[in-house]
């Protein structure tokens, strides 16, 4: 929430009112340079052109030039004082914090309840009640509104272009293309499933110890196993087809 704002954030009202006896040196004081600028260099030109009016009697009507250059120069005068007063002296500083806080708060339940646009122009008020420019929360929040409101024209533009694809692909008749996969490094590591007749090593090994026959590599009482006969497809040792089967020939 916006702070209360004390006796030592005000501006000095005596010298923005003395400043602005040139045009634009209060607000360049209170840091309205856009503002001080024009008053400044529309004061400096209508005071040239009511110089030259004066000094240069080979013009064809000085006496007109002078007279409206006199003229704008008494018109930016008056208003860069009474601007200056209305920021100074004019500008109950208390009642705009009150006010900008109360717009901060009504922002952030529009906020809330997902209302960006209007929560966006409350906060853009907030903004201009802020004469000093020493209050960052109103921007701050204007910012966050601002963010979302561009990401939600992003999503919006991006459904859009998809039902303009889906539109010339149902013109052209072809199928929409599904979503498409992406493989990562685990699916790329993993390796293909054993077939159902593929027996595993540890099992293979089991088998041969029951059938009395020591697999390759293998030792039995301290010597290297011998290749055994081949197991028949019953699972008895030998070329036969059950138990009863003799030694193969």
């Amino acid at each position: 929430m916006s702070q209360t704002v004390g006796p030592i954030e005000l501006p000095r009202n005596s010298r923005v009112v003395l400043l602005s006896l040139v045009p634009g040196l209060g607000h360049f004081y209170l840091d309205r340079f856009a503002m001080g600028s024009l008053l400044f260099a529309g004061f400096v030109t209508a005071l040239n052109a009511w110089f030259l009016g004066s000094m240069l009697h080979s013009l064809e009507n000085p006496e007109l030039l002078r007279n409206v250059a006199g003229v704008t120069v008494v018109l930016i005068w008056a208003a860069g004082m009474y601007h200056a007063y209305r920021l100074s002296y004019g500008t109950d500083r208390v009642a705009l914090a009150k006010e900008r806080r109360e717009l901060i708060r009504r922002a952030l339940i529009h906020y809330l309840r997902d209302e960006l646009e209007e929560a966006r122009k409350l906060l853009a008020h907030a903004v201009d009640l802020d004469v000093d420019w020493v209050d960052p929360d109103p921007l701050f929040h204007l910012g966050v509104v601002l963010a979302r409101l561009a990401e939600r024209a992003a999503l919006r533009s991006a459904s859009e272009a998809r039902g303009l694809r889906r539109r010339a692909l149902s013109v052209q008749g072809l199928p929409e293309p599904g979503p498409r996969r992406q493989v990562g490094a685990r699916d790329r590591r993993r390796e293909p499933p054993a077939l159902a007749a593929r027996v595993a090593p540890p099992a293979r090994h089991l088998v041969l110890e029951r059938a009395g026959v020591a697999p390759l590599g293998r030792r039995v009482d301290g010597h290297a196993a011998r290749p055994g006969p081949a197991l028949a497809v019953g699972g008895a040792p030998g070329g036969g087809q059950g138990p009863g089967a003799g030694p193969a020939r």
